[in-house]
């Protein structure tokens, strides 16, 4: 499943650097000849980049039933919906995903296993924790967003949990992550915009900084 996983996300894995930016390069050339006929100008070759693993600054993490059966397991999604194969497999050997952002989720993992709460993989059956977003720049600063689903619970009830979302980040195991920002948003729809139910900063700055072409 892990190889699955790999194929899907990043599908040159297997290649070497070079032959990927060959196996591209040929790419982009046959589809520019489709789009004109033939090439009456010249093709650049693509400029090697110098970050060629862990170069994601974004990741977002699923929550489902993992390979041993387990509901509380956060990585990314293996098989289909309509065949009802979905699983959940961790991150941790994708080339493009950092350590930084895998050690995110599999403490995000850890807390909801100790959580009292059901996660939520089906709206209609209940459940409220839901997946994670993990953002980071270039200086190291982290960004993490938990996503909830209140269901019927009273704020009150709601708050209790946030409270120990925080605690675990910042003095408990998940403290090794050093968030510079924790973010929660109750949702309980499959996307839900800041307007509509906005981002709440449990720990940590409002913002991350990147410079860009600097």
């Amino acid at each position: 499943l892990e190889e699955r996983l790999a194929d899907r996300v990043t599908p040159l894995w297997r290649l070497g650097y070079e032959e990927q930016l060959e196996r591209k390069q040929k790419h982009q050339e046959v589809i520019l000849s489709h789009i004109s006929g033939t090439l009456h100008f010249p093709v650049l070759s693509i400029l090697p980049s110098p970050v060629t693993e862990g170069y994601r600054n974004k990741s977002t993490f699923s929550v489902n039933q993992g390979v041993d059966g387990n509901p509380k397991t956060v990585g990314f999604y293996v098989g289909t919906w309509r065949d009802e194969s979905i699983v959940c497999v961790n991150g941790d050997h994708l080339l493009n995903v950092p350590e930084r952002h895998t050690l995110v989720a599999r403490c995000y993992q850890d807390f909801m296993r100790c959580s009292a709460l059901d996660p939520c993989l089906l709206f209609h059956a209940g459940g409220h924790w839901r997946e994670i977003t993990v953002r980071t720049n270039a200086q190291g600063h982290t960004m993490a967003i938990v996503y909830f689903h209140p269901q019927r619970l009273t704020p009150e009830e709601v708050d209790v949990h946030k409270a120990e979302l925080v605690d675990y980040f910042t003095r408990g195991p998940g403290s090794v992550c050093q968030l510079d920002s924790l973010f929660f948003q109750e949702n309980a729809m499959t996307r839900c915009t800041h307007e509509e139910s906005p981002y709440q900063l449990l720990h940590g700055q409002p913002h991350i900084y990147e410079e860009v072409l600097g």
